[in-house]
């Protein structure tokens, strides 16, 4: 993903050493600044079918069909509850204990812990 300040995201696939945009996708907010839009991090639910996708002022959670990635642009999107962290650049989903991990950039930054809801 792409960070850009203009409220949308590329999604860019590695293609013979070289990446390339392969559809552009909406992440902002009424309101939000160009900072607050930024992808930072995402990370794919192991079965390929729930995305998490951190920008500095949001974590949305895209539901995908069978097709995993490719279904990205008709998926539906749930804002997360999220922990601020100024600079948050990485999360992982924890499918042992439901929910998923953040953290900011730096040595010593927090991981941050935010159950699924059920």
């Amino acid at each position: 993903f792409s960070k850009r300040d203009d409220g949308t995201t590329e999604l860019l696939r590695e293609d013979g050493g070289r990446f390339r945009a392969v559809a552009t996708l909406p992440v902002s907010t009424t309101g939000d600044d160009a900072r607050a839009s930024r992808v930072t991090a995402a990370d794919l639910w192991p079965d390929e079918r729930t995305l998490l996708l951190r920008t500095y002022g949001h974590a949305w959670r895209y539901d995908l069909d069978e097709s995993g990635l490719s279904s990205l642009l008709d998926a539906e999107r749930y804002e997360l509850t999220s922990t601020y962290q100024d600079q948050v650049e990485a999360v992982a989903w924890d499918p042992s204990i439901g929910g998923w991990w953040q953290t900011s950039e730096g040595e010593g930054a927090d991981m941050v812990f935010t159950a699924c809801a059920s």
